[in-house]
C-alpha cells in the first residue's frame, strides 16, 4: 500500500550572502579541486547511458510500471553515472496514478536493515521546496554500486576512480586556461617618438592612420606607407615592413595527448569502451557497442529492475532493449545461424544470440 507523504517547507538557515562568501573563501584558500563533473568525458558517458535507458521497453504495462517513463529512466541513468545514485519518492496523485518524484538531496537514518531505513527527501520547485519523510518502502533508491562502509549511499564510477576523475578535470582546466589566454596578431612597428606637429600645433602620430587601417581590414587590403624610411632616425628603419606573429593558445603536445588519455580512461571507468567514441572500422565500433551493451548497460538495468520490482510491487517488471539490440542484429543473426546449424535448440540459440 502506497501512502501519501506530508510536504513540509524546507528552510535555509544561512543567508544568500553567507553562502557566496563561504564559496569564495574556499576558492581563495585553494580548497577546490578540479573534477570531471564539468568535462565532456563524463557528459559523453552520462549521455550514452541516458540514451540507452530512454530506449528501454518497460513490461508489463500497468499503473505502477507506467511511472518508469523514458524521461525518468534517462534522468536516473544520468544520476547514476555522474553521482552514483538516484532517489525518487513514490507518490500517488489525486487521480490514483503512481508517480516518481525526483529528489535533489536526501538524508538516510536507521540501522543495518535496509527495510528499516527512514529517508528525509528534499524536492525543489520553481518557487519553493518541500521535505518528505518516507520509509524505505516509499522511495525508489537506485545505486550504481555501494561500499560496505556506507551501504545506504551509492558510489559512482568516478567516485571509485577518483584519481582518474581528478586527472580529467585538471587537464580540462589546463586546456581551458590555455584557450582563455590573450590571442591575436602581434605587429611590430617603429618607435612612435617620431610624432610631429602640424601647422596648427596639433600632434600628428604617423602610426595613427596605420593602426586604423589595420584594424579595419576585415580580410581586405589597404595601401599603407612604407616604414622603410623610418620615423626620425633613418638608421633605425626596419629591414622589412611587416612581420605579424600569432599570439594565442598553444598547449604542449604532451598536454593534448594527456587529455586524450584522460578522456579514454574516464569512458573506460564508466564501462564504455573508448573505441566506441572514436573514428574507426565499422567492425570495431560494432564490437565496442556490443561490449558496452552486454557488459555494462544490461547489468545496470538488472540493478534498476531489482529495486523497482520490490518498491513498485511489480515482481514481473522487466526492462527490454530490443531497439538497441537491433543496431547489431546482423551479428546476432550470424551467431544464431551458426548455433542452429550446429544442432542447438532454436529457442536456446535465440537466447544466446540475443534474439529472444
Amino acid at each position: 500500500m502506497i501512502k501519501l507523504g506530508i510536504a513540509q517547507p524546507r528552510r535555509e538557515t544561512r543567508s544568500y550572502e553567507s553562502v557566496i562568501v563561504s564559496a569564495l573563501e574556499s576558492a581563495a584558500a585553494g580548497k577546490t579541486t578540479a573534477t570531471a563533473a564539468a568535462t565532456a568525458a563524463l557528459e559523453v558517458a552520462a549521455r550514452q547511458y541516458a540514451a540507452g535507458f530512454a530506449a528501454a521497453d518497460v513490461t508489463p504495462a500497468g499503473a505502477r510500471t507506467a511511472a518508469l517513463t523514458p524521461s525518468m529512466l534517462a534522468d536516473a541513468a544520468r544520476d547514476l553515472i555522474r553521482g552514483g545514485e538516484s532517489l525518487h519518492v513514490i507518490d500517488v496523485d489525486p487521480a490514483g496514478r503512481v508517480r516518481l518524484l525526483r529528489c535533489h538531496q536526501w538524508h538516510v537514518e536507521g540501522g543495518a536493515d535496509p527495510d528499516g531505513w527512514i529517508y528525509q527527501c528534499y524536492l525543489t520547485g520553481p518557487s519553493r521546496s518541500s521535505a518528505w519523510l518516507r520509509p524505505a518502502a516509499g522511495v525508489l533508491h537506485l545505486r550504481y554500486a555501494t561500499s560496505a562502509h556506507r551501504q545506504w549511499a551509492g558510489v559512482g564510477p568516478l567516485q571509485w576512480a577518483r584519481e582518474t576523475g581528478r586527472l580529467t578535470g585538471e587537464v580540462a582546466a589546463a586546456l581551458a586556461d590555455e584557450a582563455a589566454g590573450p590571442r591575436g596578431q602581434l605587429l611590430t612597428v617603429p618607435d612612435q617618438s617620431g610624432a610631429t606637429e602640424d601647422e596648427d600645433g596639433e600632434t600628428v602620430d604617423p602610426l595613427a592612420k596605420l593602426g586604423a587601417d589595420v584594424r579595419a581590414l576585415r580580410g581586405g587590403a589597404a595601401l599603407l606607407e612604407t616604414t622603410a624610411s623610418g620615423y626620425g632616425d633613418r638608421g633605425q628603419a626596419p629591414q622589412r615592413d611587416w612581420d605579424p606573429r600569432r599570439l594565442g593558445a598553444n598547449p604542449p603536445a604532451g598536454l593534448v595527448d594527456l587529455a586524450a588519455r584522460a578522456f579514454a580512461e574516464t569512458l573506460a571507468a564508466c564501462g564504455i569502451p573508448p573505441a566506441l567514441m572514436v573514428d574507426g572500422p565499422a567492425a570495431g565500433l560494432r564490437e565496442a557497442f556490443r561490449i558496452w551493451f552486454r557488459a555494462s548497460l544490461l547489468p545496470l538495468a538488472r540493478r534498476i529492475e531489482e529495486e523497482a520490482r520490490a518498491k513498485l510491487d511489480a515482481p514481473d517488471l522487466a526492462l527490454g532493449f530490443r531497439r538497441l539490440a537491433a543496431a547489431d542484429v546482423a551479428t546476432a543473426a550470424r551467431a544464431y545461424g551458426a548455433l542452429t546449424k550446429g544442432g542447438m535448440d532454436k529457442t536456446r540459440a535465440a537466447e544466446l544470440a540475443g534474439l529472444e
